[in-house]
């Protein structure tokens, strides 16, 4: 089992996803001082991962935490970061982040976070269709810097950085709508 800690302080790491070397998303179970030691060093220094490895509070994201005490004195607790959540993304972000347990992404989520950040009126609908419109087509491009990214540097768990842009969403739109795979209709599109 994989490690998170600092300074000798260290939890059993469940699952985490990384963009690079930011955190992102962690699950991990210890002691509930140690886990609070975990998430008062990740704002002030480097958290360590037993495979040698590293992740680091980006300044420019807002971090939350959620605990959950277990049985025989250990606590669960989860950090995300503000833009893989809906509620707390700041609509002037054109990065986030989808999340999800499998291997498929969470569209609803990925709805959720579109909506937020687009100034393009969206259905819930179309999500599936635009995260696989706009992925096919940044796999297509290795030297895109717009479109939906796999996060290869994750543990038991899987995400997308999206770094949106409103040009390649409409492109996107459009042709949905031309080919009849996207609907429109409450005032949208």
């Amino acid at each position: 089992m994989l490690k998170i800690g600092y300074d000798g302080a260290n939890s059993t790491l469940l699952e985490l996803l990384r963009d690079y070397s930011t955190l992102i998303y962690a699950r991990f179970i210890g002691y509930k001082s140690t886990n609070k030691a975990i998430w008062s060093a990740l704002h002030n220094h480097t958290l360590s991962i037993s495979d040698d490895s590293t992740v680091y509070k980006n300044n420019d994201i807002k971090y939350f935490s959620y605990s959950k005490q277990l049985t025989g004195g250990l606590s669960e607790m989860v950090i995300i970061s503000s833009l893989a959540i809906p509620k707390y993304i700041p609509e002037t972000k054109r990065i986030f982040y989808v999340i999800s347990q499998t291997e498929k992404p969470d569209y609803n989520l990925f709805f959720e976070l579109l909506n937020k950040v687009s100034k393009v009126p969206l259905r819930k609908e179309w999500s599936k269709y635009l995260f696989d419109a706009i992925r096919t087509e940044t796999q297509a491009d290795e030297r895109s810097y717009n479109g939906i990214f796999t996060l290869d540097n994750s543990i038991n768990s899987h995400g997308w950085k999206v770094d949106y842009d409103e040009e390649q969403l409409l492109k996107h739109i459009k042709g949905g709508l031309k080919n009849g795979s996207l609907e429109a209709k409450d005032g949208t599109a």
